[in-house]
């Protein structure tokens, strides 16, 4: 849920899978490296990074090319955790020597990568139409392992976009593509996923999104992993927060925000101060809230993350009406509008409206008051009728709840690795 999304950033590792069995000629030491690099890219990203950086210089002559794009998908996925500015100029750098080569495979494991770089700074569209042409090529080519990681981010963008009812098609196929292949940390990333989908307030299938989030919880506390301990007591405190047990929610997001400082994760950090903020101003208490989201606003900023930086003002415009600064309030909750606008998030703009609703009514604005009540209710027509077409979506689907949960449950107990996430967050 904590985005990666967040938008927020927060991180997918997905596992370069150039399936190249041969290397031919190139230099020993280079494939030495690049082996090395995709062991290390999940636990040491930042040590995969510097590997695949020292092997690509050794990889110049055709012959070297299959090995050559295998290192520039470890550095694309490694760099999204070690160095996310740096994701764009390696994944364009990527693609643009994969298509030179003539390698389709990696041409579209590439553009993948650079989707999800453009959708780490809120750049949804470009990013969609990498993740569409990563699903073509997968179904093309039968790469079942590259189709799955294009459906699964599809499938997450697509939800983050409110687009319920296509996110759960694209999450299932993900789901089932993963279990085909035996991959347990991506079969479990997908099933976190979809347990994103059914805590959304448009889906409310809470009890199920626990019992995923508790199990991955405890699996993550067996083998002492802390920083996914931390994205779970998020999780949790998410799903609890749209329920309306605020108490318990706000207990799990501090839970999360005390391991995430221990880990000295200052974006996590700034991400849970968020959600403690929100959380805070529904308990009425905003002053309180007021000063958690300002620190959370500093560190989005210092980070250049927009969509993050959006999501802090519209928690600040709603904790400054609270407290009567209507004029203040306004111009928070109008750069956020334009924000979500701009990225067509119709979920937070519903948001946005309700809000300046508010906030144009205590300041005896009537006719603008009016006017953004009535530009939420077309949002919330169009939502509502989303949420509508999700309960028809999961029949259609077929995705039987009772069997996922068994093989959740047994994936669980093979093994205590899991992959990351942490966005998605309203």
């Amino acid at each position: 849920m904590r985005l990666p999304h967040a938008l927020s950033l927060t991180l997918v590792l997905l596992a370069a899978r150039a399936g190249v069995a041969q290397t031919g000629g190139s230099p020993p030491d280079a494939q030495r490296w690049v082996q090395e690099a995709e062991r290390l890219q999940d636990t040491d990203p930042e040590a995969a990074l510097r590997l695949a950086q020292r092997a690509l210089p050794r990889l110049a002559s055709p012959a070297d090319a299959p090995l050559r794009m295998r290192a520039h998908e470890v550095r694309c996925w490694s760099a999204a955790a070690a160095a996310p500015d740096s994701v764009p100029a390696f994944a364009a750098a990527g693609v643009d020597d994969a298509a030179r080569s003539r390698q389709p495979r990696a041409l579209a494991a590439l553009r993948v990568c650079r989707g999800y770089g453009h959708e780490s700074v809120g750049r949804t569209r470009e990013a969609m139409e990498d993740y569409e042409f990563g699903v073509a090529e997968g179904r093309r080519l039968g790469a079942r392992d590259l189709l799955a990681d294009a459906l699964v981010l599809r499938g997450e963008m697509r939800y983050y976009l409110g687009d319920f009812t296509r996110a759960l098609a694209d999450l299932d196929e993900s789901y089932r593509l993963y279990t085909a292949l035996a991959d347990e940390g991506q079969q479990r990333y997908a099933l976190n996923a979809i347990a994103n989908l059914y805590a959304d307030a448009h889906v409310g299938q809470y009890e199920r999104a626990l019992d995923y989030y508790r199990q991955v919880l405890e699996s993550h506390r067996r083998a002492g992993n802390e920083r996914e301990m931390a994205t779970a007591y998020f999780n949790l405190g998410s799903t609890l927060e749209r329920m309306g047990r605020l108490e318990e929610a706000l207990a799990y997001y501090r839970r999360a925000l005390a391991g995430d400082r221990r880990r000295g994760d200052r974006d996590e950090v700034a991400v849970d101060q968020r959600a403690v903020a929100a959380v805070l101003y529904k308990l009425g208490r905003p002053a309180a809230s007021l000063a958690v989201v300002d620190s959370a606003l500093r560190r989005f900023r210092a980070a250049g993350d927009a969509e993050m930086i959006a999501q802090g003002r519209l928690t600040r415009g709603v904790a400054l009406r609270m407290l009567g600064r209507t004029d203040e309030a306004l111009a928070e909750l109008e750069a956020a509008r334009v924000h979500f606008a701009a990225t067509g998030n119709q979920r937070f703009l519903e948001k946005v409206h309700e809000e300046r609703a508010q906030a144009y009514a205590a300041a005896e604005l009537w006719r603008e008051a009016f006017a953004a009540r009535g530009d939420q209710l077309v949002l919330q027509r169009a939502l509502g009728e989303q949420a509508r077409e999700e309960q028809s979506a999961r029949l259609r689907v077929q995705f039987d709840a009772e069997r996922k949960e068994a093989e959740n449950r047994a994936l669980l107990r093979q093994s205590a690795s899991a992959a990351r996430i942490r966005r998605l967050q309203l």
